[in-house]
């Protein structure tokens, strides 16, 4: 996929009047168009390690990317202690191990992105942000794209079940896809 077609129409206008931008520059403009209570910060706290994922899922919606669960530490009990949530194109592909006469390799989607938000589980039984890096190695998606991310997809309840009736009535998937896509306005 072309990441020029990633890039965000109204922050790169706003970019490309500005010059050579930095990074942390960057940042502050998208930021600058997102509610200050949507963005993480060091020392905020959530009852459980989902509501916090939900709170980074709906900060990367707003600035254009998906994020996934890395690395985690549970205690004795199995408790989480600690979980980092990072963005999706964290880390690097390991070595291609298919053959080299393949004709068609898969598309690069790991960048070495450095943006993340660590979670620690605290004495009074919280969670709290220890860490955040808000900073992307690559471009950002448009807000027309972000909930096409894999972390931002969800089937409700209704639509689950009516992919089931469709299927117990020998509807095809296409056929039930198709329905589904036209009552929204759209695939």
């Amino acid at each position: 996929m072309d990441n020029d077609s990633y890039v965000s129409k109204d922050i790169n206008m706003s970019l490309e009047d500005e010059g050579n931008i930095t990074g942390q520059e960057k940042i502050e403009v998208i930021h600058s168009k997102i509610l200050d209570e949507m963005i993480p910060k060091v020392g905020m706290e959530f009852k459980s390690e989902d509501e916090a994922y939900n709170f980074y899922n709906a900060y990367a919606y707003k600035v254009g990317f998906g994020i996934r669960r890395s690395k985690g530490h549970n205690d004795q009990s199995g408790k989480m202690k600690n979980r980092t949530f990072c963005c999706c194109c964290e880390g690097f592909r390991e070595k291609d191990k298919r053959n080299i006469n393949d004709k068609s390799h898969r598309a690069e989607t790991r960048f070495g992105c450095l943006a993340r938000m660590k979670i620690n589980l605290d004495q009074t039984g919280k969670y709290r942000i220890t860490d955040f890096i808000a900073q992307h190695t690559h471009v950002t998606s448009t807000p027309s794209k972000s909930h096409l991310h894999r972390s931002q997809r969800k089937l409700t309840f209704v639509q689950a079940a009516e992919i089931d009736i469709a299927d117990s009535s020998g509807i095809a998937p296409k056929a039930s896809l198709a329905l589904m896509a036209k009552r929204v306005g759209g695939y």
